[in-house]
């Protein structure tokens, strides 16, 4: 009986997932906590413990403090975050002869013409 084949990009996968789970996570929370508690105290500790850190809740916890303003925004350095995502999530440009629905030049029939 053979075993189940597991390709390498799965293995990979896997590997990214374990550490992502293993370290990075309880890294962040360590490191954000702290500084999270030194920011806003014991309101972190009681968010801490009824906010999941990765799958959301189905109902919303009902004890914000404090609204979102845009000082704390900024404190916490949130702007290169917003700038981040927002460029990742552009697509990537297409090759210049290959874009479908892009007319090609005249004369041009596999793509750019190589010296």
């Amino acid at each position: 009986m053979r075993g189940i084949d597991v390709p390498p990009k799965g293995l990979a996968w896997l590997g990214i997932v374990g550490v992502f789970l293993g370290y990075y996570l309880s890294r962040k929370r360590r490191v954000e906590g702290e500084r999270q508690q030194r920011l806003h105290g014991d309101a972190w500790v009681q968010w801490s413990r009824h906010v999941p850190e990765i799958f959301p809740r189905l109902t919303p916890w009902d004890a914000n403090v404090r609204p979102w303003t845009y000082e704390h925004f900024s404190e916490n350095d949130e702007g290169l975050m917003v700038c981040w995502s927002w460029v990742s999530s552009r697509p990537a440009p297409a090759r210049r002869w290959g874009a479908p629905g892009r007319p090609r030049p005249a004369g041009c029939r596999a793509g750019p013409v190589r010296s």
